[in-house]
């Protein structure tokens, strides 16, 4: 149970980075990290690993929690990659996602990547100490 709400604080702690301002610059509107909210499959995937970080499944519980956290960190690579396209640019252009991306978006892309390692990890640990190895 400790696991869990340890798991719990440090996912949310990684979900309260979307707070942060995410894309803008000068005479451009800051664009926040909620944007990614606006993304039903971002949504989803922020289910699936609450989910699986709550659910006694073994094996699928791990897999579903991966699935989500992975699909959060493709969702931000995602933005990253189009929030330009339909405000400003009008077409794809990795340079100006580089040019326009404040250091709170990595923040937050690594705050969910090591949310996800240590998740990775705890299963990884409770998976060991629960075999069922006969010697």
């Amino acid at each position: 149970m400790k696991r869990k709400i340890f798991l719990t604080v440090l996912f949310m702690m990684s979900l309260v980075t979307i707070s942060l301002p995410w894309f803008g610059g000068n005479h451009i509107e800051t664009v926040y990290g909620w944007v990614l909210l606006d993304n039903p499959i971002a949504l989803t995937c922020i289910v699936l690993a609450f989910f699986g970080i709550w659910t006694d499944y073994g094996k699928n519980s791990e897999i579903i929690g991966s699935i989500g956290m992975i699909g959060i960190i493709a969702m931000q690579i995602y933005e990253f990659l189009t929030w330009h396209i339909i405000s400003l640019s009008g077409h794809f252009d990795l340079g100006l996602s580089i040019d326009l991306c404040y250091p709170e978006f990595y923040f937050s892309l690594g705050c969910v990547f090591v949310t996800y390692v240590v998740f990775r990890y705890i299963y990884k640990k409770i998976n060991l100490t629960q075999s069922n190895y006969v010697v």
